[in-house]
């Protein structure tokens, strides 16, 4: 076997890009504690439901339509950002169930409202009004929403692979609490109106222009964190910089919670906007760390197909390269449009290749006739 074809065979395997993730798995205690828990914040879930359902339909109905389309809108910015070994969708859906039942129903709808009541009886109601939910929810919320990335990682130790794995599978357990609680905000909006469903269309419109600095950018930063923090076979354990992680997600949680009652009437009133930075600014700089060996792995299962000519070192380095190279490589060339074609066929020969395990089987050499024809 030649060094680069180990290297391939190594980098399948540091991966995990071939392997196939099923939910059900009778043998595992994950499986048992994940399915509990989102049967229970599915009954929970349920009740609130059915009382919105009676009273506040309209409400309830155009919650689901708007934060709908808004969830399918992020579903595909992650799926897009996930591209070198990407995450199965079958896993990608149970992390979003979680955040959207799970991590809200059987977690945040109990435990928020019982702790926020200790605070009431122990401070008085102004300071629950103006603290109480800065100093629940970014506790309860991101360590519900991280139980899940936790139990994911238990029911696919061999998908999870990496920090950047834990970014894009938090990323999709944010994403489900945030849809959750935002159309629950849709019909409570007008339930605090008196039936107003103008006050539904406030809220989504509201909660939509706030929604990047939101749970799925939170749970994002902390899932990579968590996996920081454990460490994976090919990935070190960081402890410090995993629990910095963790704890950041919440800091910005709390601080966004407590912003108005920290601003009042005076110049901090800029804490939201600067809150919304800094989370942008930590996503990005995790993100950029995090997916290099994601881009390695992409390189070493694709150097073989250099020597053998199907792709050039040109392509490969924008292959396995950041967005922006990608871009400036298909900008750079005398037909873009074919260039785009030839990299969209040379990832599915990746994929390919990683679904067979480095095999040359004849869907391999279909996805090489691939490239070949996107040339032209």
């Amino acid at each position: 076997m030649s060094t680069l074809s180990a290297q391939r065979y190594r980098a399948i395997e540091q991966s995990g890009w071939s392997e196939d993730f099923h939910l059900v798995q009778p043998h595992n205690l994950a499986f048992w504690v994940y399915g509990l828990l989102v049967a229970g914040g599915a009954v929970v879930l349920s009740g609130q439901v059915s009382i919105a359902a009676a009273a506040y339909s309209g409400a309830l109905i155009s919650g689901i339509i708007a934060f709908g389309l808004l969830g399918i809108a992020y579903l595909c910015f992650i799926h897009y950002e996930d591209r070198y070994t990407t995450v199965p969708r079958s896993l990608a859906a149970a992390g979003f169930v979680w955040g959207f039942v799970a991590a809200t129903g059987a977690f945040a709808l109990l435990g928020n409202d019982a702790v926020m009541s200790l605070y009431s009886k122990a401070f008085g109601a102004s300071f629950t009004f103006d603290w109480g939910a800065a100093l629940t929810a970014p506790i309860n919320e991101e360590l519900a929403k991280g139980a899940g990335v936790l139990l994911l990682l238990t029911l696919a130790s061999r998908l999870i692979r990496s920090p950047f794995d834990g970014l894009i599978v938090g990323a999709f357990v944010g994403l489900g609490f945030q849809i959750s609680e935002d159309i629950a905000y849709a019909w409570i909006g007008a339930a605090n109106a008196f039936g107003d469903v103008g006050q539904t269309w406030s809220t989504i419109i509201a909660r939509t222009l706030a929604s990047i600095p939101s749970h799925w950018m939170y749970t994002a930063i902390f899932g990579a964190g968590l996996i920081w923090f454990i460490g994976r076979p090919d990935v070190p354990a960081r402890r410090g910089l995993g629990a910095g992680l963790m704890l950041t997600a919440m800091l910005m949680h709390g601080l966004w919670d407590a912003s108005a009652a920290i601003a009042g009437d005076s110049i901090f009133s800029l804490v939201p906007a600067l809150v919304a930075f800094v989370l942008i600014g930590v996503f990005a700089w995790v993100y950029d760390d995090s997916v290099a060996v994601e881009r390695e792995w992409m390189r070493e299962l694709m150097e073989p197909e250099v020597e053998i000519g199907v792709v050039t070192p040109t392509e490969l380095d924008a292959l396995a390269g950041s967005r922006s190279s990608l871009r400036d490589y298909v900008r750079s060339r005398p037909n873009p449009r074919t260039a785009k074609r030839v990299i969209g066929a040379e990832t599915d020969l990746a994929h390919q290749i990683a679904r067979d395990h480095g095999a040359e089987t004849a869907a391999v050499a279909r996805a090489r006739a691939a490239v070949a024809r996107a040339r032209g």
